[in-house]
């Protein structure tokens, strides 16, 4: 009594008998000026009480007790302890007591967090995360703050803005890959802003609806979708890249482009009917037609109407007065995109003693007519062949990327091909095995200069060889063919039935891609007997001659288009 405590003692107003450790001068045990240990204080979490030097007051929620402090602890492993509500941190050579990151207000997320971690918001608080660039590429699954994602630069892993986050078209974010990283996802534009989306390799061919890099297309190669340098990437002039869907790789005179089609890439489902009776393929059609063996003329006339986009590769075997017709355009020829009725080639067409895979062939038959219909994508085939047959009529039809466009095998009666489209073949039209009195009239007739895949010489826009006569080849555009314009080879004609070419216009034939002269190629080339060219204007192929045709070989030719020329007689 009277006496001063010591060692962080105080006299116990309480006057519990409950002892004290501590040396000091107070009263006897269990009187009202008992010396009594109370450290650090008494209600928690306040802890404003004393502490032995070097310690601090600190609360654990519960209760009070004196602690060695953060700040004492060694950096970088700050073991120390810290007062309720902060953490212990290093800001690299020293430790202290902060507040956390978890403390801070979503999403600002401003706290402090322990060396190799951030501060990030999970939308409603924060925490201390490992950030994605701890993370080894390309796995990359650590965790990035609010509105950014972690993605792999290829080398490592680094938190970026996403793609929604990038400005339309450029779209510089990264994507996550199935929403985790950006592996197998790509940033793309939809005209106004960014989206991560499953590139083209995730979608199926043959639509390919996916999403590329800029400069890339989504094309399919088999079963699956690539993204693939666009045909402009490919060397003129072989053009063999390839193109989104809805175009086709066509030269530009000195190196290739994606372009609209010229004829038409409806995929419509494909509607074939006779009258109101409905077939489910084309061929089907045409085997449900009559069949003519011998008296073909008594044969009633057949309509079959296509519409839509349906398979070839057809036949027509042994048929008579047949029409295969698809809707009618405004004009003929019809521009590019005028016809809405499509055959197309298949992959790996039927090959018998009848058909090789042409888009549609006419066989046997007489009085036939296919009109306003796309013949196309025959590739290595032709568009449409008729062999052996009678009074064919090839009307306002568009042909495009065959073989070659038109083939006329050993044909008689009056054979007509008429306002058609023929571009992008190997040859345009080629007429051989003594084909005769067959009208070419009114054609255009442009572009035909694909890769030859069987012979050399392929690149003419119309070729008769050993055809007949009294053919007539007349009034057709005939230009930018890769080798000649006409090429009429031991297709001789006679005094009474000369075979005819006037009133053509041929220009721009026989050049490569690149501008440089094929060596076959002319206006018109000849080496035939006893046939007329006249009122034809030449000029502007690779022979250079002018209004005048390239005599090769024959004699009995006629007309103003014959070295050394003369004037046109209509």
């Amino acid at each position: 009594i009277g006496q001063t405590c010591t060692g962080g003692e105080q006299c116990d107003p309480a006057r519990m008998p409950d002892g004290c450790s501590v040396p000091g001068t107070c009263g006897a045990f269990g009187t009202p000026a008992q010396c009594t240990c109370l450290p650090c204080g008494q209600t928690a979490p306040a802890c404003n009480g004393p502490c032995p030097a070097g310690q601090v007051c600190s609360g654990d929620g519960s209760g009070c007790g004196c602690i060695t402090p953060c700040a004492k602890a060694t950096a970088p492993a700050c073991g120390g302890v810290c007062p309720a509500g902060q953490v212990c941190s290093t800001n690299g050579t020293s430790c202290g007591c902060i507040t956390p990151c978890a403390n801070s207000t979503a999403p600002a997320c401003g706290g402090v967090c322990p060396a190799g971690q951030t501060c990030s918001s999970n939308g409603t608080s924060c925490g201390c995360i490992t950030p994605c660039a701890s993370a080894t590429a390309p796995a990359c699954g650590g965790v990035c703050p609010a509105g950014q994602t972690c993605s792999s630069n290829g080398t490592s892993c680094q938190c970026t803005a996403p793609c929604a986050s990038g400005t339309a078209p450029t779209c510089g974010g990264t994507c996550p890959a199935g929403q985790v990283c950006s592996t197998n996802e790509t940033c793309s534009s939809n005209g106004t802003s960014c989206r991560c989306v499953t590139p083209c390799d995730r979608s199926s061919a043959p639509t390919c609806g996916g999403a590329c890099p800029a400069g890339q297309a989504c094309v399919a190669s088999g079963t699956v979708c690539v993204c693939d340098a666009p045909c402009a990437g490919s060397t003129a002039p072989t053009c063999g890249g390839m193109c989104p869907s809805g175009q086709v790789c066509s030269s530009n005179g000195a190196g290739c482009q994606c372009v609209p089609p010229a004829c038409g890439l409806k995929n419509d489902p494909c509607q074939v009917t006779i009258g109101a009776t409905s077939y489910p393929t084309l061929q089907a059609a045409i085997d449900a037609a009559p069949t003519c063996t011998t008296t073909c003329t008594a044969v009633p006339p057949t309509v079959i109407t296509v519409r839509g986009s349906c398979p070839g590769a057809v036949l027509v075997y042994q048929k008579a007065n047949l029409t295969i017709q698809g809707v009618q355009p405004a004009t003929c020829p019809p521009g590019p995109s005028d016809l809405t009725s499509t055959v197309r080639g298949i992959p790996n067409p039927p090959m018998t003693t009848l058909i090789h895979g042409e888009v549609v062939k006419i066989l046997d038959s007489t009085n036939v007519t296919v009109q306003f219909l796309n013949l196309v994508d025959g590739t290595v085939n032709d568009g449409i062949t008729a062999e052996h047959s009678k009074d064919t009529q090839l009307l306002c039809n568009c042909l495009e990327r065959n073989e070659d466009g038109m083939e006329l095998d050993n044909l008689s009666g009056q054979t007509r091909v008429v306002q058609n489209l023929i571009t992008h073949n190997e040859d345009g039209v080629k007429a051989d095995g003594g084909t005769k009195n067959a009208l070419v009239d009114g054609n255009v007739v442009a572009e035909n200069r694909r890769p030859p895949t069987s012979t050399t010489h392929e690149g003419d826009g119309i070729r008769f060889k050993l055809a007949g006569v009294g053919n007539v080849i007349s009034h057709n555009t005939i230009v930018r063919n890769r080798d000649d314009g006409i090429d009429m080879r031991s297709t001789n004609g006679s005094s009474t039935a000369p075979n005819r070419v006037e009133h053509n216009l041929i220009t721009g034939n026989g050049f490569t891609d690149g501008g440089a002269p094929t060596p076959m190629g002319n206006g018109i080339e000849v080496s035939s007997s006893q046939d007329v060219f006249n009122c034809n204007t030449i000029n502007g192929n690779a022979d250079m001659l002018t209004n005048l045709v390239r005599l090769i070989s024959g004699t009995g030719n006629l007309g103003s288009n014959m070295p050394p020329g003369s004037a046109c007689a209509p």
